[in-house]
C-alpha cells in the first residue's frame, strides 16, 4: 500500500494518490482457490475529487489514457468512469470492484484532490491520517509520503519518520491501525 500526499500548484491544495496493491498466489482456479473478489471503499475527507482512476495488471482492455503518479508506479488502465462515489457519514467514499485471478497481480491507483480546507495556510496547518488496518490482514507493508507545498516545512510528525527538506516518509507493516500527524507551514 503506497499513498503520497503533495501541493504541485502554488495554490497549495493538496493531492492524494493511492496504489492499492492485491496479488494472488492460488496456482488456478480450484476451490477453495480461484479468483481474490473485493469490493474496495477508500474513504477520504468529505469534499475530496476524485481526479484519476487506474487499474494495473488486469485482464481489462488496453487504454491510451495512462497514469502519472508520485508513487512511481506503472501506468494504467483508465477506469475514472467505473469509480462509485459516495458519501459514508461525515465522508466521501470512493468504491471499485477489485478481481485478481490467480497468479495475478492487480493495482487499483486512485487520484484525489482534497478539501480546500488542508490547503496550506500563511499560519500554518495539520495534516491528520487514519489508516485503518482491515479484519483478516497482517504485515501488510506501506509507504505513506507527504510533501508540503513549496516554501512550507514539516514540524512535529508523528509517528517518527524520515522528513528531508518538505517531505516526510513513513514506511512500516500495518498490524493496527495507524495515525500519522504532522504540522507544516
Amino acid at each position: 500500500m503506497n499513498y503520497a500526499v503533495s501541493s504541485k500548484t502554488s495554490d497549495g491544495v493538496l493531492r492524494g494518490e493511492l496504489e492499492l496493491t492485491y496479488e494472488n498466489t492460488q496456482k488456478n482456479a480450484d476451490w477453495p482457490g480461484g479468483p481474490y473478489k473485493n469490493y474496495v471503499r477508500v474513504l477520504v475527507t468529505d469534499g475530496s475529487k476524485l481526479t484519476g482512476a487506474f487499474l494495473t495488471g488486469s485482464q481489462e482492455a488496453p487504454s491510451t489514457e495512462k497514469s502519472a503518479d508520485v508513487m512511481g508506479a506503472a501506468s494504467g488502465v483508465n477506469i475514472f468512469d467505473k469509480v462509485v462515489i459516495t458519501k459514508v457519514g461525515k465522508y466521501t467514499s470512493f468504491e471499485y470492484s477489485v478481481v485478481v485471478n490467480p497468479l495475478e497481480k492487480v493495482s487499483l491507483i486512485l487520484n484525489y484532490d482534497l478539501p480546500v480546507s488542508l490547503s496550506a495556510k500563511k499560519a500554518g496547518n495539520n495534516y491528520n491520517l487514519i489508516w485503518q488496518k482491515q479484519p483478516g490482514t497482517q504485515n501488510d507493508s506501506l509507504r505513506f509520503m507527504f510533501a508540503s507545498p513549496f516554501g512550507t516545512k514539516i514540524s512535529q510528525p508523528v509517528p517518527a519518520g524520515v522528513v528531508t527538506g518538505n517531505v516526510y516518509e513513513y514506511k512500516g507493516a500495518l498490524n493496527g491501525d495507524l495515525r500519522v500527524g504532522l504540522y507544516y507551514k
